[in-house]
């Protein structure tokens, strides 16, 4: 028996899928704790992970003992099952994580550290930010423009569809034996580059309406935070939570025994650790009859260690 092939076009771009396959992992991995605690607001529990085990991290509010604790689940089974302490640092069997992070210090510390960012990045300034939301991917588009690109890729996707169907019907010439081997090769050859070329097309657009998305979500959080935050205090929970998530990207946490306390690798979207504007000289425009202020940007970090030490002490240690 013969095998035919039929090209049959991708519903979705394999980044596209991926994308939403790391959303719905991560979803999944936090499913049964949004479950438990839907009626329990913490700030940064979705956004942390244990840097020894690699597990979301867990929070825990009990009114009742005072407590509010982020903890690693894996060290709470490794308690349980009694694991042996030689293989704390095996993922899958316990972690280091042997010390909870009481919530009300770590928050404040964090949100402390945040805002102190914000307030001197340039990335976050009005005049900036359209160029650097443009080489991290970010753009600014007009409703009309992201319609445009919609209507475009529509086209692609219909003339992609009609290509894939005339590989099958070259297909089914040749075992009819309408076609010639070399004739079929050919034209082969030929609807291949052409779906190829239309591939790298629709991607293209795929990613430019991606960085338009980002982009109306960005400008959505200047527009609420970007020139506020002195008053980024008086926001509602739900609002501070919008706030640190557009900004942090994750969070992870070791525990250092010999010290007694928790760092925080702090991973941030946009590169806005200890970035700034160096300013050049003032250059005449001419015929404007005025000044044009030029700068040059200083490249930024986006990661940043913060240690949070023992409750008490409330010292805040910033390495970056």
């Amino acid at each position: 028996e013969e095998e035919i092939q039929i090209q049959c076009p991708n519903i979705v771009d394999i980044e596209t899928w991926e994308h939403v396959q790391l959303k719905r992992k991560v979803l999944s991995e936090r499913k049964s704790q949004m479950i438990a605690t839907k009626n329990r607001f913490y700030l940064l529990r979705d956004l942390m992970y244990c840097g020894h085990c690699g597990r979301p991290i867990s929070g825990r509010i009990i009114e009742s003992r005072a407590e509010k604790s982020y903890f690693c689940p894996s060290r709470e089974r490794m308690r349980r099952e009694e694991a042996d302490s030689d293989n704390l640092y095996i993922r899958g069997r316990g972690c280091g994580f042997s010390r909870a992070m009481n919530i009300t210090q770590t928050d404040t510390l964090v949100w402390s550290l945040l805002k102190d960012l914000h307030s001197k990045s340039s990335i976050l300034k009005e005049d900036v930010r359209t160029r650097i939301y443009k080489d991290n991917g970010v753009q600014i588009l007009s409703d009309k423009d992201v319609k445009d690109l919609q209507a475009k890729l529509k086209a692609f996707q219909k003339k992609h569809i009609a290509l894939s169907e005339t590989l099958g019907n070259l297909e089914a010439n040749r075992l009819l034996k309408d076609m010639n081997e070399i004739s079929y090769e050919t034209i082969v050859l030929r609807v291949k580059a052409d779906i190829s070329e239309l591939e790298d097309q629709m991607l293209t657009i795929r990613n430019q309406l991606i960085g338009a998305s980002n982009g109306k979500k960005w400008t959505s959080w200047i527009k609420a935070f970007g020139n506020e935050v002195d008053s980024l205090d008086n926001k509602t929970d739900e609002q501070k939570k919008q706030y640190v998530e557009a900004l942090v990207k994750r969070i992870d946490v070791k525990y250092n025994e010999v010290e007694k306390e928790h760092e925080l690798l702090i991973s941030f979207n946009l590169p806005i650790v200890n970035d700034g504007i160096l300013w050049r000289t003032q250059d005449k425009i001419v015929g404007k009859g005025r000044n044009a202020i030029k700068y040059d940007l200083k490249e930024g970090d986006r990661q940043t260690t913060l240690v949070v030490q023992k409750k008490g002490e409330n010292r805040l240690k910033v390495n970056t």
